[in-house]
């Protein structure tokens, strides 16, 4: 079970809880009354866009500028009172140059920082700013910030450390670079996607060549994608799922190309559902990045999990064990072999060999190389048949070894060498918070040594890694650093052997076999357990977490589709004139209605599509060169059953909502509404 999550509820948290809700409600409002306090009059009296000119630049009025300097103590209302209203600047000009500084700053302090977070927060933030700055100066709008969403999309999505190539050495990570990752990669697509849209209409053109033109090119895309994710299969670190993502996402696009041109009358129904939501880009935009946002989560989340889960059902995830024995520290059957001839029990038949190993006795403590403190963690001490055992598996293991074996035997005969579970490695993790430091690549590593001490002798010892085990069993069970006996001795004295690893026969059930054993020795304190059954406890304990957080994220999504259905309601009440303008130039009612449900599905699908790709290429950097990048024997995996059910409940439920207002739009009466004011 989540032994490690408990309930815990206090009144600050509730409070700050409700805060944030009002402040960013607040905010919110602040935005959209600033919007609307900006709107040209004359545009507003005739129902037309703004023409987007520029408002000459106030006078400086010497009284809000004194009023803004005591106001500094809440920066942003000194800003507003100091140079929007004083200097009477305006906001591209206050927030681009402030952004400009903050973004050198932390890219110039992210060394010092050792932080990730703070490198890549600044170099995302830079070119953000001057795209304001140059679209103040009337720079083209599209190219400024296509190449802003190019650049946020490289900076991002590309599997490659800028930070190590500016320093030389990887920043510290962690959790919220996964906030971060996502909000920039939504608005790296965001940009690129609204700025650029237009383009799609090409594929529904009916021009002089040949009417299936697009839809051949982009099939032929799709083939090429597909075979070349079959070509791949899962080398180069999961590149060929990825290709089999993106042959998908190009058969949508020639879906939509053969409709146009074997259906003419969708032709104009599609142009007009890409058209419309284009032309206010702020509205779509929005739009769109929220349900980008959502869904980038929610797989991301899936293939983080599948990975981890694919990896606990690999081949040596059980460690090549079938079952795993514990006795406790009262037992007179530290052989459980010969406790089970003793005691008569049939199971002994079945059982082709047996590996034993100490348990954590609370009195070992350890540290890395140049570490100061010591952290409680165990030490375990190994006998001769575990580490010759011929079906147990290294996660990963030292230069300088040909084989598994040859560190298995290694370890076994030296008493300066160890190893250690997987939950040390990095990507790991365990109750005692102790991992090492070192870099795994290709599921090889440098040894890098560790220390460890008898607490209550003090007697230390410093042993050299060589290999990480590959059982996932779980850190609770395998966490330690696994030295020979003669190792043990010379620190902890007599090693008591307490916990055994059975290997069966072929054919013989585990779970039937550890029943066996317990039922045999559980008056001499023995516990058996089934390495698969422990294995699918992992992947089902795994698979509940991670859909707690989807549920909750999930919710979120409901609530984009909801606003999705507002948004389309409302367009039907503002645009009763152009729908009937429409109708009389010869639309029919079944057009309109399509018209209407295709604008809402050209930004659910754009934005489903660009949280999916976004969120499966930031899953996989992560296990090629972000933070499970040395967690060894992981491999990128895309739960396809996953995405498929949540990118098409997320469509076909937005459909759904925006359904009902097209068929309102179609019921309009023509006449009522050239008439509709």
């Amino acid at each position: 079970g989540f032994d490690f999550l408990q309930a815990h509820v206090t009144v600050r948290s509730l409070v700050i809880s409700y805060c944030l809700g009002v402040v960013i409600t607040f905010l919110t409002v602040v935005f959209s009354s600033l919007q609307v306090s900006s709107v040209n009059i004359v545009s507003a009296i005739r129902g037309t866009d703004d023409d987007g000119s520029r408002n000459e630049r106030r006078k400086i009025s010497w009284r809000w500028m004194l009023a803004g300097l005591p106001a500094m103590i809440v920066p942003p209302l000194g800003i507003w009172f100091f140079f929007r209203k004083g200097l009477g600047l305006a906001w591209a000009w206050i927030i681009a140059p402030a952004g400009l500084l903050l973004g050198v700053f932390a890219i110039m302090s992210a060394d010092a920082a050792d932080s990730e977070f703070v490198f890549t927060f600044g170099a995302s933030i830079l070119p953000l700013c001057v795209a304001m700055i140059a679209s103040r100066l009337r720079a083209p709008a599209r190219l400024t910030w296509t190449l802003v969403g190019v650049y946020l999309a490289a900076l991002w999505l590309a599997p490659i450390s800028y930070s190590k190539l500016i320093f030389g050495h990887y920043l510290a990570a962690d959790i919220e670079m996964f906030v971060l990752s996502g909000v920039m990669v939504v608005i790296a697509f965001t940009l690129i996607i609204v700025f650029n849209a237009r383009l799609l209409t090409v594929i529904i053109q009916r021009g002089s060549g040949p009417r299936y033109l697009a839809t051949s090119v982009l099939t032929a895309l799709t083939i090429g994608f597909f075979a070349g994710g079959y070509v791949l299969g899962d080398s180069w670190d999961g590149t060929g799922q990825l290709f089999y993502l993106f042959g998908g996402v190009v058969a949508i696009a020639a879906a939509v190309a053969f409709a146009a041109v074997r259906f003419p009358r969708l032709a104009p129904a599609l142009k007009m559902g890409i058209a419309y939501p284009l032309a206010n880009r702020f509205r779509t935009g929005m739009a769109i990045a929220m349900f980008s946002l959502i869904i980038f989560s929610l797989t991301t989340f899936g293939a983080i999990n599948a990975s981890f889960v694919s990896l606990l059902k690999a081949d040596g995830g059980d460690g090549g064990w079938d079952v795993m024995a514990t006795a406790n520290r009262n037992t007179t059957a530290t052989d459980v072999q010969q406790a089970l001839r003793d005691a008569g029990a049939p199971v002994v038949d079945d059982i082709a060999g047996v590996g034993a190993v100490t348990t954590f006795t609370g009195h070992s403590k350890a540290r890395g190389a140049g570490i100061d403190d010591y952290k409680p963690f165990p030490v375990l001490a190994a006998d001769g048949a575990f580490f010759g055992h011929e079906d147990a598996r290294l996660g990963s293991y030292a230069e300088g070894y040909d084989s598994e074996r040859a560190v298995f035997d290694a370890v076994a005969a030296d008493s300066s060498l160890a190893l250690v579970d997987f939950s040390v490695m990095p990507g790991g993790f365990n109750d005692y918070d102790f991992l090492a430091d070192v870099t795994v690549e290709n599921d090889r590593f440098e040894p890098f040594q560790l220390q460890f001490v008898d607490t209550m002798t003090g007697t230390e010892k410093t042993v050299t890694v060589i290999g990480a085990l590959a059982s996932q069993i779980g850190p609770q069970y395998t966490a330690g650093i696994y030295v020979n006996d003669a190792a043990y001795r010379e620190v902890f004295g007599e090693p008591a052997y307490l916990r055994s690893y059975v290997k069966l026969n072929d054919g013989v059930n585990s779970g039937d076999a550890a029943k066996q054993i317990e039922a045999s020795l559980v008056t001499q304190g023995v516990q058996a357990e089934a390495t698969q059954v422990l294995l699918d406890e992992a992947v089902a304990e795994s698979n509940t977490f991670i859909r707690m957080f989807q549920g909750f994220m999930g919710l979120g999504l409901f609530t984009g589709v909801a606003a999705l259905g507002v948004i389309a309601f409302r367009s039907v009440t503002e645009r009763r004139q152009q729908i009937g303008m429409l109708r009389a130039i010869g639309y029919q009612a079944g057009s309109i209605s399509l018209t209407f449900v295709l604008e809402s599905g050209f930004i659910a699908l754009m934005g489903i599509l660009s949280g999916v790709v976004g969120g499966m290429i930031i899953a996989r950097n992560l296990f090629t060169s972000g933070q499970f990048a040395g967690a060894g024997g992981i491999q990128f995996t895309i739960p396809w059953a996953e995405v498929l059910i949540v990118v098409g409940l997320a469509f076909v439920v937005s459909m759904f909502m925006t359904w009902w207002p097209s068929r309102q739009a179609a019921r309009v009466p023509v006449a009522d509404a050239l008439r509709y004011e």
